[in-house]
């Protein structure tokens, strides 16, 4: 079979559905508004991209068209089954995969009755949320897949579309790319207007640089310190947390060739983020620290679900942070600055979270004081005091 043959044979598949859609409106309009912020397609973009293999992407914004490109591999029939279908889409049993096709792609129907994709295997468009049709395919695309999408939602002013995507980029935070395997580069060009990109640099071990640059200039670069392990009997996914890092003096620029410790010290994210590799943005920890697990997320992809799936991550990622300060002290980072980032007493942690901050409290020892890096009489008296406490067990 052609794969012009393969697109046909699954619209005929997608023509009971597309009429029970097509009677049934409100089911369109509550797949439009799911999301918590209008531009929130882009993560299903990248979550594709991801679950491709691509290592590098990039969105090209103009007044009345988005193009979406990735180096992932190219389409296939499942993917076109997966993207026209309503639901989980056809990722369930790949347990290397982070999205879905189903519901999350159709978000981009808020903004054009008419998405378009080109692959050097598949090209086709899709009407009607769920009716794939074939087009011609296009050149010298490479390893390239390219997604289209007109502003063509008569609902949606062209001038709207524009503003909220181009809102999305200028919001795109240095953790969108941080825990992700896969995706290294995430780039925009805005016509008329700026290019930028998230640049994900692998230094060390553990040390990971996300740089932000604005045509072409290095406008934000954000140090972390990320540890990982895999998950327990779905070893292709991992749990990770991140501590933020800062240099130790104000004006100070990374170098290569020079020690971590001599450069840069832990310090407290402001606010902890939790990810389902891209940040839930209705989530709260309360942490001072990022973290991250494979968890089951509310539709939306906004929060965690409330679900005993859930539960066997949180346990793993407790046992990952206690597991990790032992790594910190090995890396010579278990200083004073990095008391501010260890949970108190005193913290208001969501009781889902309460488990991780718990087990750093227990971990901890009234012999930590002596246990800062050449602290002092003095600095072991005001730690005491402030009810903060190095991990026990951790000497220098």
């Amino acid at each position: 079979m052609s794969h012009k043959e393969d697109i046909l044979a699954v619209r005929r598949e997608r023509e009971d559905l597309a009429r029970v859609l097509k009677k049934h409106s409100g089911i369109r309009k509550i797949v439009e508004d799911l999301y918590p912020d209008s531009a929130h397609f882009i993560y299903e973009l990248l979550q594709n991209a991801e679950d491709t293999g691509a290592t590098e992407t990039c969105f090209t914004l103009t007044p009345d068209n988005l193009r979406f490109t990735h180096n992932g591999r190219s389409f296939n029939k499942r993917d076109i089954e997966a993207i026209t279908d309503i639901g989980e889409g056809t990722k369930a049993d790949d347990d290397d995969k982070i999205g879905r096709f189903g519901v999350g792609f159709k978000a981009v129907f808020a903004y054009s009755e008419t998405p378009r994709i080109f692959s050097s295997s598949f090209s086709f468009e899709i009407s009607e949320l769920v009716l794939p049709s074939p087009l011609d395919s296009r050149g010298n695309l490479g390893n390239k897949t390219v997604f289209e999408f007109p502003f063509n939602n008569p609902k949606k002013d062209t001038k709207v579309a524009y503003a909220e995507i181009k809102k999305a980029f200028d919001d795109l935070a240095e953790i969108t790319i941080l825990f992700l395997p896969n995706i290294e580069s995430i780039s925009w060009e805005i016509e008329g207007s700026v290019s930028g990109e998230l640049l994900r640099i692998h230094h060390s071990d553990a040390h990971y640089e996300i740089m932000k640059q604005i045509n072409g200039r290095t406008t934000t670069s954000a140090h972390f310190l990320k540890f990982d392990a895999p998950v327990e009997r779905l070893e292709k996914q991992k749990v990770a947390i991140a501590f933020e890092l800062d240099f130790l003096t104000e004006g100070q620029s990374y170098k290569k060739n020079e020690s971590l410790t001599n450069q840069l010290k832990i310090v407290p994210a402001k606010p902890g983020r939790v990810a389902v590799f891209f940040p839930a943005e209705k989530e709260t920890s309360n942490l001072r620290f990022h973290i991250h697990a494979p968890f089951v997320p509310e539709l939306s992809r906004a929060s965690i679900k409330e679900t005993p799936a859930n539960i066997p991550l949180f346990e793993q990622i407790t046992r990952l942070t206690t597991d990790s300060l032992h790594k910190i002290r090995d890396m010579g980072l278990l200083t004073r600055d990095f008391l501010a980032v260890l949970p108190s007493s005193h913290d208001d942690v969501p009781a889902r979270y309460a488990g991780i901050h718990t087990a750093i409290i227990l971990h901890c020892s009234s012999c930590g004081a002596r246990q800062i890096n050449r602290g002092g009489a003095g600095d072991r008296a005001r730690h005491i005091s402030s009810r903060r406490t190095i991990p026990h067990g951790i000497r220098h």
